[in-house]
């Protein structure tokens, strides 16, 4: 079901400090935890989904920290919804290999869910990281 969790808040409110405040490279985990009021454990948590899927880097050593690996504009919320929730499904029989105890062919509803799931997706594409800096 479509939801908006505390890791995709939270993610979505690292990357855009890392955006922020490590352009000249690397920025600690702590610092952002710090700014941001969130737990740096539970940040890390998000760092390994984040690194894993290529969106950021990271360093070792005093200096260490983590950095942006794609441009802002290349990071959707689309990319990031996935990552932390999985498919968009406002409801469960918007997936076309759904099958439900109604016979689908007639209900009336789906198409309007259908619709719905579509323009969640279209805008969860169409807004990026570079957009949500820009009201900054």
């Amino acid at each position: 079901m479509f939801k908006v969790s505390t890791k995709l808040r939270y993610g979505l409110r690292f990357l855009a400090d890392l955006a922020l405040y490590g352009k000249n490279g690397v920025i600690s985990t702590k610092e952002v935890a710090l700014r941001q009021q969130v737990s740096n454990n539970y940040l890390r948590q998000l760092v390994m989904q984040l690194s894993k899927e290529k969106i950021i880097g990271s360093a070792r050593g005093k200096h260490g920290g983590v950095y942006l690996l794609k441009k802002p504009e290349e990071i959707s919320l689309y990319d990031l919804y996935v990552l932390f929730e999985g498919a968009v499904q406002v409801v469960e029989c918007v997936d076309e290999g759904f099958t439900c105890d109604f016979d689908i062919s007639h209900c009336l509803t789906r198409d309007v869910w259908i619709r719905l799931n579509e323009h969640i997706i279209g805008f969860l594409k169409e807004t990026t990281l570079k957009d949500i800096l820009e009201k900054a």
